[in-house]
């Protein structure tokens, strides 16, 4: 009999939901019977379950909302596009932190060591979000006095529920529908504003012009009330 034909993308899948059903003790037996084929068959395609967890749990971590946050905004309103990139991130996130808790549950040195090919997820996201919010800023549609911060708040936002469902198991409330709108609200308006001058330096923002004007009118009003006064010997105080 020819031994069954399988694809990577089958493997990988397979893998996959064999470490988030058993954990990543599962033996590689479990794997190899779901996917209907034999161990020696699964271990000379991927070499070892290290590197099958990898695969499974890891990949190559390039969704399509990375690839967008490389580009700068477009020109539609940027509260659209955000809710966009939002909803994008949120699925990814209910897909992604499940496979990092199978990770960080194999130990804290497991996990660091099959993450240490480069930038791991989170980071990842974190760096492209802070650079798209940068980039709207030069553009002078936002006011971003802390980028990478900024950036670390919605990504918070948006996993937090993700982990505690997952991590507790419990029906943790999820925000309902409007969630992810609301989180983007509560950022925008945050960094709104109608115009404004570009970054002056990486991750700070002038002072608005309008504070700047009241500033100038306030000082302008403070001069002419001081050229009208009296001093104590009976001169105009300069």
């Amino acid at each position: 009999m020819r031994p069954r034909e399988f694809s990577d993308d089958d493997l990988v899948r397979v893998a996959r939901d064999c470490f988030l059903e058993h954990g990543a003790d599962v033996s590689t037996t479990v794997i190899a019977a779901r996917l209907g084929v034999s161990q020696a068959a699964l271990f000379k395609r991927v070499g070892n379950k290290e590197t099958l967890l990898t695969k499974a749990l890891v990949g190559e971590f390039a969704p399509p909302w990375l690839d967008r946050l490389g580009r700068p905004p477009d020109t539609r309103p940027p509260r659209e596009q955000l809710v966009e990139i939002a909803t994008e991130i949120d699925r990814s996130l209910r897909r992604l932190l499940p496979e990092l808790s199978v990770l960080v549950g194999r130990g804290q040195a497991a996990a660091r060591r099959l993450l240490s090919g480069g930038e791991t997820p989170p980071r990842r996201a974190q760096k492209a979000l802070a650079g798209w919010f940068r980039a709207l800023a030069r553009q002078g549609r936002a006011r971003v006095r802390h980028p990478e911060a900024l950036a670390l708040v919605l990504l918070s936002a948006l996993e937090s529920r993700h982990i505690m469902r997952f991590a507790l198991g419990l029906d943790y409330p999820d925000g309902g529908p409007g969630y992810v709108a609301f989180v983007v609200d509560v950022v925008w308006a945050s960094i709104h504003a109608e115009a404004g001058p570009s970054l002056s330096g990486p991750g700070t923002v002038p002072r608005p012009a309008g504070a700047a004007r009241s500033r100038a009118r306030a000082g302008a009003a403070g001069g002419r009330r001081g050229k009208g006064t009296k001093g104590v010997g009976g001169g105009e105080r300069e």
